[in-house]
């Protein structure tokens, strides 16, 4: 299970791909809603505009081993859907299906960086941005035969992600963490300031400060 994941993701990524892979029928943002990973499988339940999913996910990779006090890594699920259902514009399917390996599968993977604190131990709660991949796409089929889809959407998103380090060595120089059962939730992350904008935010504080040092000044030279 997990080799026929890689083969798909290296087909879409490395090789190219027939324009029937390349090219979905249409694109949607995903809204709201939950991925939740361990270091196996995912189950996910979102929506967006026209389309509301939940299915099962056979993971290839997911979580950080190690995961060591200090490293900045990159957490990620890459998995295809092994089963589904929901509502597609209207539309409701009570089952969808993964047919043949002729079929275009649905893929849905997602990824973010994040750093270990320098103390961490187990415990130690991670939360994070995460983004989708740009192969991500849902593909429903109504019969296991079927090599027509009812639906192709590709599907785009972003959220903030948590996951809690568990310890599972501790050698002298610093202990080895596993970072995995990872509840992915998508939504507008927290928006975390970039460099420029705090220094414009220091710069007025500095402006603010001087003006009411000046002003004090002049008030105790008045009553001089």
């Amino acid at each position: 299970m997990k080799r026929r994941i890689v083969e798909v993701l290296a087909l879409v990524v490395l090789l190219g791909c027939p324009r029937a892979w390349a090219d979905p029928i249409d694109s949607r943002q995903i809204l709201g809603g939950v991925f939740t990973t361990n270091t196996q499988t995912g189950q996910f339940s979102i929506f967006g505009p026209g389309f509301s999913l939940s299915g099962d996910v056979s993971v290839a990779l997911s979580g950080c081993l190690p995961c060591r006090p200090g490293d900045s890594l990159e957490m990620q699920a890459l998995g295809e859907v092994r089963g589904m259902s929901g509502t597609v514009d209207g539309v409701t399917y009570p089952q969808l299906f993964v047919p043949g390996v002729i079929a275009i599968p649905s893929v849905f993977s997602v990824q973010g960086p994040f750093t270990v604190p320098a103390n961490a131990t187990t415990g130690t709660q991670i939360i994070f941005p995460f983004n989708t991949l740009d192969l991500d796409r849902l593909v429903g089929y109504t019969s296991p035969l079927s090599t027509t889809p009812v639906f192709d959407i590709h599907v785009s998103g972003t959220g903030t992600a948590k996951t809690t380090l568990l310890e599972v060595q501790n050698p002298p120089e610093a202990p080895i963490l596993f970072g995995t059962n990872i509840t992915w939730t998508f939504g507008t992350p927290s928006p975390t300031p970039e460099p420029a904008s705090l220094v414009l935010v220091g710069t007025g504080l500095a402006a603010i400060l001087a003006k009411r040092r000046l002003t004090d000044h002049e008030r105790r030279g008045r009553r001089a």
